[in-house]
């Protein structure tokens, strides 16, 4: 081996891991995870809400070209979920059921009237 190709060995080596380490790693794990949904749904089955926030999130980490080969999207698909994202509030969704009571008076009324314990 020639000097030069043994210097040029040695740089090789010794190089730092690249700063996009970790993006790469988040990548290939929502890649497995597209592929495990496609394999274990229909096609045209609707992607679900996780991995399309996680596939959002990703694309201000990575190079977009990289997500969309990765997890098998497409430009329009990302528009569409970025336009859903901005018309859907924050708040989860929340689902809120009325308890009935036996008494006959509406619940939390406890405490209001001739014997209630507010001011």
């Amino acid at each position: 081996m020639s000097r030069s190709q043994e210097s040029a060995g040695r740089r090789f080596e010794e190089r730092r891991p690249q700063v996009g380490a970790g993006e790469a790693a988040a990548l290939v794990k929502l890649g497995k995870r597209f592929a495990r949904f496609r394999k274990e749904h229909a096609r045209g089955a609707r992607i679900p809400d996780d991995l399309r926030r996680a596939a959002l999130a990703l694309l201000r980490e990575a190079a977009p070209v990289d997500v969309y080969r990765t997890c098998g999207i497409s430009f329009g698909q990302v528009m569409a979920w970025e336009e859903a994202a901005a018309r859907r509030p924050e708040t989860p969704d929340v689902r809120v059921f009325s308890i009935a009571d036996d008494s006959g008076r509406a619940p939390g009324a406890e405490g209001h009237g001739a014997g209630g314990g507010l001011p």
